[in-house]
Order: C-alpha cells, then structure tokens, then sequence
C-alpha cells in the first residue's frame, strides 16, 4: 500500500489523502493511473477536506484505514 500523506508545516500534523493499493508486476501504466488519481483528487479537494489531521503520521495512517474500513 502507497499512502500520499501530507504534513501542515503550520503546526506539524499529517493527513491522509489517499492510499494506493500496489501489485506486482509494477506496469508503467499502473503508475501513471495511480499518479494521475492522486493529482486530479488534490485539484478537486484538499487534503483537509477528506482527513482529519493527526499529530503522528502514524495516526493519520492508522485513522485513514479504520475510516474506509468500516465504509
């Protein structure tokens, strides 16, 4: 799993925008779909309209997964 997670420099917390699910074998079209996802959800929203922000990446993972687990 790639997470894309971001850190506010304001005050150091970190977001989960998204979560690419990866398998092998990597083709170069793989990447550029999940590269092309990532770039047309950070247009349509930013990352602190999907995600709450936590003080440890960890957290933000560890939310983010318990979030669309239970979706």
């Amino acid at each position: 799993m790639i997470y894309r997670c971001f850190e506010r420099l304001l005050d150091h917390r970190f977001l989960v925008q998204s979560a690419d699910r990866i398998r092998l074998p990597i083709r170069i079209e793989d990447i550029h779909y999940h590269e092309r996802q990532f770039w047309e959800l950070l247009i349509e929203s930013s990352p602190e309209e999907r995600s709450e922000a936590y003080s440890t990446i960890e957290e933000a993972i560890t939310a983010f997964d318990a979030y669309f687990e239970n979706s």
